[in-house]
Parts: structure tokens; sequence; C-alpha cells
């Protein structure tokens, strides 16, 4: 990863040293760059697919880098105020979360400032790869017939030049709503703003690996696990880091996306020899309530209260022994108590910790949901609108999380089954 670097003068970019901490601010009058092969930052090939034919094929030359310019934004995203000097290049971002059109904008500009404009765009921008195959940017001035369906999507950069120079205000008619562009394509860039993320780093000594889990309240339950939402993990070939990952079913991650819907999230950190790890912790402040169990010592960890910890890994994974529970504020929930004031009431509870009453008075019940102690998620049948009793004889003991819905509101409970 890179900070762009802009020669205001000529136009012309190059790329600073590549990111050592990913502490990096981003604001809207600056840019980034990630290098990735396309291959694999898309698709998640396994490591052994990746390693044995993909790099071999990118050092021949004979395939794409794809550069992206998505960044995250500090500053208020909805104030697109720049100021541009004249004769120069300006750095910019959209900040909308629409795609600007780029003859638009060349109007707009011109009609604040007067003189003449320029924009200069990535070739990514547009979906076509103009030029070389590691794109460019290309330049668009009022006379220019290439300007015309050439868009900048939601948290990509653009440079601006004006004769006269002076500030900017982008109004959102510039933008072309028509065109699709989806939730994900503005909140992956203003993420901080609208999806609190834990980051969970694993050290030993100068081993260290991250992984992040990302909460987002509007993801839709075919999308989670979803490769769209989720990086999987690549892990390294050194015995002595502990190479942390989340999962999701059998899919190690790098970073996962959640719902309201899943509360534990299970970790594994991969270790090829027995060693000490020190997690620590970062994000945990922006959730209701977030913590650790170590299930193999029956330990559990506030990480709102907690900076770091160390722990023994054994040889291997390290699956089944370290779990993420997370509480949601009820306000990120969608669907929870959509009516205070409704007159239904939902119960959810054991009498004989074996089978499990889910139950309604004043309204009927549309929805039952159970999550295991691995964060899986299943859909029980609704087998009456207002009382269904559910046996849990076949499953294991442990403390399992209901979620129960009607027509109004919306209720989670814990319940342990001996």
């Amino acid at each position: 990863m890179h900070e762009l670097i802009l020669n205001t003068a000529d136009g012309s970019t190059s790329w600073d040293d590549p990111f050592i901490d990913m502490d990096k601010q981003i604001t809207q009058d600056k840019g980034f760059a990630i290098q990735a092969p396309d291959q694999y930052s898309k698709w998640a090939y396994p490591a052994s697919t990746y390693y044995k034919n993909k790099l071999s094929r990118l050092e021949a030359g004979h395939e794409d880098l794809e550069w992206t310019f998505t960044g995250t934004l500090e500053q208020d995203v909805n104030a697109p105020e720049f100021k541009a000097v004249g004769s120069q290049w300006t750095l910019m971002t959209n900040t909308f979360m629409g795609n600007i059109d780029v003859k638009n904008l060349i109007s707009e500009v011109t009609k604040q400032l007067g003189g003449e404009t320029q924009i200069s765009v990535w070739s990514f921008n547009n979906g076509n790869k103009e030029g070389s195959a590691y794109g460019s940017f290309a330049t668009h001035n009022s006379s220019s017939a290439s300007a015309s369906g050439v868009k900048i999507k939601p948290q990509h950069v653009f440079f601006c030049y004006n004769t006269n120079g002076g500030e900017i205000t982008l109004p959102e008619d510039i933008c072309d709503f028509k065109t699709p562009t989806t939730y994900k394509d503005f909140t992956q860039g203003v993420a901080p703003s609208y999806k609190p993320t834990l980051e969970i780093r694993s050290l030993n000594g100068r081993y260290s690996s991250v992984t992040s889990i990302v909460y987002d309240a509007y993801l839709e339950e075919e999308q989670l696990g979803s490769k769209e939402f989720n990086l999987m993990k690549l892990f390294t070939g050194y015995a002595q880091t502990p190479d942390i990952c989340s999962y999701y079913g059998a899919d190690a991650l790098y970073s996962q996306t959640i719902n309201p819907s899943i509360k534990i999230v299970p970790l594994g950190v991969k270790a090829g020899e027995e060693l000490k790890a020190v997690f620590e912790f970062s994000g945990a402040e922006d959730f209701k309530e977030v913590y650790l169990e170590d299930r193999a010592f029956g330990k559990r960890y506030d990480l709102k209260n907690t900076e770091s910890l160390e722990f023994d890994l054994t040889e291997g994974y390290n699956q089944g022994r370290f779990y993420v529970i997370f509480e949601f504020d009820e306000l990120d929930e969608p669907t929870t108590d959509l009516n205070e004031s409704a007159a239904s009431e939902i119960r959810i509870y054991t009498e004989d910790n074996e089978n499990v009453v889910v139950s309604s008075e004043g309204a009927d019940l549309v929805r039952i949901q159970m999550i295991d102690m691995s964060g899986k998620q299943q859909n029980i049948k609704v087998k009456s609108d207002r009382y269904n009793l559910i046996n849990m004889s076949s499953y294991p003991a442990g403390v399992y999380t209901f979620k129960a819905s009607t027509t109004d509101r919306t209720k989670v409970e814990k319940v342990v089954i001996k």
C-alpha cells in the first residue's frame, strides 16, 4: 500500500514508500493505492495455487496488476469542498454515494471558477483497461468527446486543473445516480464512520499477524461469508509467526464482515511450534460489548477494558479455543424493537435445559433463529404463531442464542442447554 504523490505542476504521479504501519490517515485530499495480483485479491485462491501458478505468470508479465484508489476518509464526507491553485493540479476524492459524471464535473468547476478546466481520471474508474495493463490517468476537458460517459466511482480520487483556481464546492447534481453503485462501494471507503471494526494483532517478538472483524448492520444474510465482503487468509510459512484469522464455517479469513445475527466469531491462530503470543486489540470501544473467550481455560476477557493479553500457543491452528463474543447496540439492529409501545411480548426460555420455548402474546411470531457456540446461524421453522417448542436433545451442551421476531419487535435471549 502506497500513498499517491501528485506533481501539481504537470499532473504526473509517483508512489511513496509502502506503508509499514497501517495507521496512515487518509483524507479527501489524499489518495493511496494497493498493488495486488488481481487473481488473488479478487478470488482468494489457496496459497499453493497462488504461489505455484499465479506468481510465476505475474513475474513473466503474463498477468495484470490492478491498482485501486479506494481510501478511508477521516473528515466529513458530506462536505466535498476543495481549494484549487490556479494552473496547478489538485487531488480530490468523490465523497458522494453516486458516480460523478466527468462531463458534469468539468462544467461545474468551470462555472464556479471560470477559466479552463481539465479532469484526470484513472482508467480503471470507467471499467476499461485503457493503455497499458497497469492502467493510466486519462485527461479530459470541456471539448473532449472522451469525457462523455466517464464516471468516477465513490471514494476514488481524481485530479482537477483550472487556470484560475479558487474554492470549489461540489454539488450532488454532478453525480449520475442512475449508474449502479452499491452500498458497499460507498461504505468500504468510509468504514470507520459506518462500520465498527475490531482489529486483533498477534505478536511473537518481531513476528506478527492481524485479523479484523467488521460490523455492517445492513449486510444481508446471504452475503455472510461471501467473497465480496470477506478476505481469505493467506498463512505465512514462518513457524514463529502466531498467524491469526477468524473463521466463517471452514473458511479462514483475514477480514470478516458480520451483521447483527452473528454474535460469536471463532478465531484460529496457526503456530509452527509452541510459542508465546501477545494479542493486541483496537476498535472495541465502538461496540456495545465485546469479549474474548479462551475456552481452553474457561476465561472471558472484556476487550473494552483490555489492550493486550498473553497466551501460550500449541503447535497447529489452535481452533476451538478462542472466540470473540459481540453484543450490539439496539440502535444498530434494524429489526430490534421496531415499536417500543407495541402490545406484543416475546418470551424465550427453557424449563428443563433441553427444550426451548419461544412464545408470543399480542402479535404473531414470524421468525425464529438460533446461533450455536461456533457462531453458526440456523433458521428454525415457526410451527405456531404463538407457541413453539424446540427440542435441543440432539445438540451438545452449551450456551445458545435465540432470536425471535413478531410483526412489531424482536427479542434476543441466551439459553443454557445441559
